[in-house]
């Protein structure tokens, strides 16, 4: 592992905006600089050993971008677009009367 990948681990290990990249910037850190195997990273992070070994798999397939979450992966919205804007905009004017933007939703 270079020095530049090495700071860059360490960087996002420290300063990314999604806990889950910093979490895996350590594991990859601890597993390639540090030369630990993926049963003692699991024991460290405590995540599955899979996980790890998907992680590492990325990030040498990929580097730095296989460790962000794919587009598209994580819990769908209740709402469209639409609904989300109708109900912010009617939270906004008249927060007690949820039921009434109840209404308006289902219209």
């Amino acid at each position: 592992m270079s020095q530049n990948e090495i700071n860059q681990l360490a960087n996002m290990m420290k300063s990314d905006a999604f806990p889950r990249v910093r979490n895996r910037a350590h594991a990859i850190l601890v597993l390639f600089e540090d030369r630990r195997r993926f049963d003692e990273v699991e024991k460290v992070l405590r995540v599955p050993t899979n996980m790890v070994r998907n992680w590492a798999e990325r990030w040498i397939s990929e580097g730095s971008d296989g460790l962000y979450d794919f587009e598209g992966r994580g819990t769908k919205s209740l709402f469209s677009t639409a609904e989300e804007k109708i109900t912010l905009e009617g939270l906004d004017k008249e927060s007690s009367l949820l039921r009434k933007l109840t209404t308006e939703l289902e219209k």
